[in-house]
């Protein structure tokens, strides 16, 4: 038992989300209430990409209709592991292969954020960021140090793409 190497581990498999909450912070706005709490709590990578990329008709209540789908992938997520835990040693399952379903997810999220972006100044950089970590430290351990370094260059640059991003509208 190491408990660094679970600190990191536990960064590495979390810290995506520290990128999803800064994407959503306009539209988990407080505009929405008390359901921006529950919305914050169940960010998940399918809410994400479902409510971040979601077409909202004029006619339906955004927070509503983001609400559900939090609710809904929540729920999923309970009652599957719930499953998992009660049936998961009974019935045998091979799942030798399926690591590829979330990188699958990641490039169908990048893929239409790249679509909907005006500027790909922040992708770019992320895919510099993450070549260079790649570089540098190797594949073993290169998440770390990407993630860290997307944070703080988008930080140190969120007022400036803020400001390219109100000129672009």
């Amino acid at each position: 038992f190491s408990p660094l190497s679970v600190a990191l581990v536990t960064l590495m498999v979390s810290g995506r989300q520290i990128f999803y909450g800064i994407s959503m912070l306009e539209k988990y706005g407080a505009q929405l209430g008390k359901k921006r709490w529950y919305l914050i709590s169940t960010l998940v990578d399918e809410s994400f990409s479902l409510n971040y990329m979601a077409k909202i008709p004029d006619h339906l209540d955004k927070g509503w209709y983001m609400f559900f789908v939090s609710f809904y992938l929540h729920l999923y997520w309970v009652v599957g592991a719930g499953l998992g835990n009660l049936f998961g040693s009974i019935i045998p399952f091979d799942l030798k292969g399926v690591e590829f379903g979330m990188t699958a997810l990641f490039l169908v999220i990048f893929a239409e954020n790249w679509l909907k972006e005006k500027s790909h100044e922040s992708s770019l950089l992320g895919l510099g960021v993450a070549f260079a970590s790649l570089l540098i430290v190797g594949k073993e351990h290169f998440l770390v140090p990407t993630l860290i370094s997307i944070w703080i260059l988008l930080t140190v640059r969120r007022p400036k793409l803020s400001f390219k991003l109100e000129a672009l509208k």
